[in-house]
């Protein structure tokens, strides 16, 4: 009996011993499968070049892993996505921060994927538009959950979206100046109805300046998204007396025929251009970031000059906006001229008018005295007493009658 029983402990310990075994190769064969599986998930996420895949705690959003395509894309090192407490909400665009916080907080609530659109402040360039898809998956490691995203860079859509929404504003802005300046011939009141038209469209303070009769140069009312600072520039910005030897700026632009672009106006700048102290704290209040000059240009002659001013931060005007605003010029010198030849036509037809009216009534005096001298020699001829007049008093006749030829 002693021997059955030591007998069936020595197989139940094999048995034991072999499930032991059984259990341990399936551990091992998970665990390599595991770690091929996290090879592959690791390959996969390092060959995505277009995005960056990354994964934080729920509730700090502190992060636990990035891809190595973040420095290429946002040109941060990896090491930095760990070490800098609360990276991912310190480098998010600050007017974007509060929508993705609440897109995070939706996908952990509703435990569903969401999807969100956002800018990310690049190392050295700025901003990266960013399309992220967000999930809340188990923690690979120690239990919980995570959130895990795949940011994927869309800085160039972006670009191109807002390439064609500015092609078409500016188009938009051009027919609809074109249509206010050909409905009526005072250029005076269209000015200024372009001028509501190109702000803030496409600048934030629109001054039209003028050569006037006399050669003098006048400013004519501005146009500003603020209006409450148009005393101000009047005051300071675009006094009525003009420097015309100026080397820079509107009389320079009037004098060559030729535009001015000045994408950023430093502070420096503005110290060197101001007049006095408070000239410059003027300057400085309203903000002169980026400016265009452009000449009133039409049959070759300068009719005046077109001033556009951007005053917002991170705005400044390139060269293509300088074609745009010297296609703008050039609409509106033609409607000038068009409106000063319309003026100089209906000076002439009233000088035409004023002549003929004159001339009428000059032609009508010689023409009655004329008239009643030809008409007294026929009635001599039809009654023939012609031969019994006294030649003195034909001569007479005739003589009065080629003076009032002569005078017609």
């Amino acid at each position: 009996t002693k021997k059955i029983i030591q007998a069936e402990k020595i197989r139940l310990e094999a048995d034991r011993r072999d499930r032991e075994r059984q259990i341990a190769e399936l551990e091992l064969k998970s665990l390599r499968r595991e770690r091929a599986d996290q090879r592959k998930y690791r390959e996969l996420v390092d060959g995505i070049h277009h995005g960056v895949v990354w994964a934080a705690q729920p509730e700090s959003l502190e992060l636990s892993f990035v891809s190595p395509s973040a420095e290429r894309i946002l040109g941060y090192r990896q090491e930095e996505w760990s070490s800098e407490p609360g990276f991912l909400l310190n480098h998010l665009h600050p007017d974007d921060k509060a929508r993705f916080l609440a897109t995070v907080q939706e996908v952990i609530q509703e435990r569903k994927d969401a999807r969100i659109e956002h800018r990310f402040m690049h190392a050295n360039q700025g901003e990266v538009w960013l399309h992220t898809g967000l999930r809340v998956s188990p923690r690979a490691q120690g239990g919980g959950r995570e959130i895990r995203g795949l940011s994927v860079d869309i800085t160039r859509l972006k670009q191109t979206d807002e390439a064609l929404r500015r092609r078409k504003e500016i188009a938009d802005l051009l027919a609809e100046a074109s249509l206010v300046l050909a409905s009526s011939l005072d250029y005076e009141t269209t000015l200024s109805r372009v001028g509501r038209v190109t702000v803030p469209v496409f600048s934030d303070w629109y001054i039209i300046h003028l050569i006037d009769a006399n050669g003098e140069i006048r400013a004519l009312p501005i146009s500003h998204s603020d209006p409450g600072k148009d005393a101000l520039a009047n005051k300071w910005l675009f006094p009525e007396v003009i420097d015309p030897l100026a080397p820079v700026g509107i009389a320079a632009v009037i004098r060559s025929g030729s535009s001015e672009l000045h994408t950023h106006i430093s502070d420096e700048q503005l110290q060197q251009s101001a007049r006095n102290a408070e000239h410059l704290q003027i300057m400085r209040k309203i903000g002169l970031r980026s400016v265009i000059i452009v000449p009133l240009k039409a049959r070759g002659k300068v009719l005046g000059a077109m001033t556009l001013i951007l005053s917002k931060p991170g705005h400044s005007y390139n060269q293509d906006d300088l074609v745009v605003a010297e296609d703008l010029a050039r609409r509106i010198g033609m409607a000038i001229d068009n409106a000063n030849l319309y003026k100089e036509a209906q000076a002439a037809i009233r000088v035409r008018d004023e002549f003929l009216s004159i001339a009428s009534h000059e032609l009508k005096t010689p023409i009655t005295p004329l008239k009643i001298q030809t008409q007294s020699l026929m009635r001599l001829l039809r009654s023939g007493a012609l031969k019994d007049i006294d030649h003195e008093r034909l001569e007479r006749i005739l003589e009065s009658s080629d003076r009032q030829l002569g005078r017609l």
